[in-house]
């Protein structure tokens, strides 16, 4: 080998050496910077996922605008095992002496034809057009002679009851009537509470205007009915407010819906009410304490509802909302 061939080994050696020093360097200069910009970029993405998972957060539920009240977006995972509040402890239908009953009174049976308003004579006609019952249980003659004799209370104590109680002309025949009511008959699950407005055009200090009623004026009643048997279970006649005494209530939606419902307390029935009846605190309270659950329609001015519940704007055409607070679910 010539002393040229040896020089140029020597050159390309030394050549290749200083390259892969550079490359090197190189090298771990970019790692550093690597390492670096991956730091940064680590903690960038720390910083972008914190945020997103915040914002993820505060996203999983809806806030009320009372500023406390959270509705989840998911709803809790269903039990294994059917809650206390689900399971009637009541068997629905006739109880005690009401089974052994054959026929009914002839006003209920009348009432049940919707014959109330009819002259009290036509369901004694002969010709064939009444019903046989009335005429083959008694005759016209003893039929008047027991409506004349009916009286609701004593007219000597009437005007010193009416002191304590705007009820008293009627109050003792009512109870006796609710009382029977919840005494022989168990409604199913599911019953109703609203109001209705009984036609009255009469004196009375506590008779109602409702223009949206086909009967505008009358007496307003509250009740419980049996929503598949369309039974009352027991009724509450409003008032106003009573005099001073053991007559006067709470008129609040929340305590006439608890006073209705006493008699099924811990049942494990379900309860269906409009919006002038519906409240978180009704919702919580009966099923906390009494095993009752609640279906209904409840009014956007309550502050437990979240703002994305009450305004439609922005929202996709019929589009549903779903809103979960432990027991409870909210649908817009």
């Amino acid at each position: 080998m010539d002393d040229d061939h040896i020089r140029l080994l020597l050159e390309e050696l030394s050549s290749s050496s200083s390259y892969e020093d550079e490359n090197d360097s190189e090298v771990e200069d970019n790692v550093e910077v690597q390492e670096e910009t991956y730091d940064t970029e680590q903690d960038d993405d720390n910083d972008e996922i914190s945020e997103e998972e915040h914002n993820e957060r505060s996203h999983d539920f809806y806030l009320g605008k009372d500023g406390q009240t959270r509705w989840n977006k998911s709803p809790a995972s269903n039990p294994t095992r059917r809650r206390a509040r689900n399971i009637v402890t009541q068997l629905p239908g006739a109880r005690g002496e009401a089974r052994n009953l054959k026929e009914p009174g002839l006003l209920l049976f009348a009432g049940v034809r919707r014959n109330a308003r009819l002259n009290a004579k036509d369901f004694f006609r002969t010709d064939g057009s009444s019903p046989e019952i009335f005429r083959l249980t008694m005759g016209l003659s003893r039929f008047f002679l027991l409506m004349r004799c009916l009286r609701f209370d004593s007219k000597d104590t009437r005007e010193e009851r009416i002191q304590l109680d705007k009820l008293a002309p009627i109050r003792e025949l009512f109870d006796i009537v609710v009382g029977t009511f919840k005494k022989y008959y168990s409604v199913s699950q599911y019953v109703t509470i609203d109001e209705k407005l009984e036609a009255f055009r009469g004196r009375c200090n506590f008779r109602q205007y409702i223009p949206s009623k086909p009967n505008k004026y009358g007496i307003k009643i509250y009740a419980l009915t049996d929503a598949k048997m369309f039974y009352t279970h027991t009724m509450e006649v409003y008032v106003g407010k009573q005099p001073d005494g053991p007559y006067q209530v709470d008129n609040s939606a929340l305590a006439l819906v608890l006073r209705l419902s006493e008699n099924i307390h811990n049942t494990g029935r379900n309860i269906t009410c409009d919006n002038f009846f519906t409240s978180i605190p009704l919702i919580d309270k009966l099923e906390s304490q009494h095993k009752l659950t609640v279906i209904g329609t409840i009014r956007k001015n309550k502050r437990e509802l979240a703002k994305n519940f009450t305004e439609i704007r922005g929202r996709a055409e019929k589009s549903s909302l779903f809103g979960h607070r432990g027991n409870c679910s909210l649908l817009d």
